[in-house]
């Protein structure tokens, strides 16, 4: 199966491989930075959503197995509780660190000076956690 997935990657061009062709063929500078933000704020979107979307579905995952962990007998080996540990994990990683994409979209925007930004996240301010608001022009 990964053989197949493997030659499938090799012989099918990605999406950013496919974006990357139409735009180094536009000649004017000022278009094509245009047409590479747009295409990056696309692709950073997408890779959020899914970011997001694994991060919710691992969350949902380790509260179900821990949900069986605690519905089984004494006699339980921990098993349940150490996946439900581990996906807990994976979905904070998921949430937290942002994919590739983003951080590609994140630093092209700085460089080329986009004209408004707007964030939210997490804050720990003086050690108390929170939620975290800014945007920028």
């Amino acid at each position: 199966m990964l053989t197949v997935l493997g030659f499938h990657d090799l012989f099918f061009r990605s999406k950013a491989e496919k974006e990357y062709a139409s735009i180094s063929k536009i000649e004017d500078p000022e278009s094509r930075n245009y047409e590479t933000s747009r295409s990056l704020e696309v692709m950073a979107h997408d890779a959020r959503k899914a970011r997001l979307r694994n991060g919710i579905a691992f969350a949902i995952l380790g509260g179900v197995q821990l949900a069986i962990a605690g519905g089984q007998s004494k006699e339980n080996d921990g098993t349940q509780v150490f996946l439900a540990g581990s996906s807990f994990a994976v979905s904070l990683i998921c949430l937290v660190v942002k994919s590739s994409a983003e951080r590609t979209y994140d630093r092209f925007s700085r460089e080329h000076g986009d004209s408004f930004t707007l964030a939210v996240g997490p804050s720990f301010w003086n050690g108390t956690p929170g939620l975290r608001a800014c945007f920028s022009f």
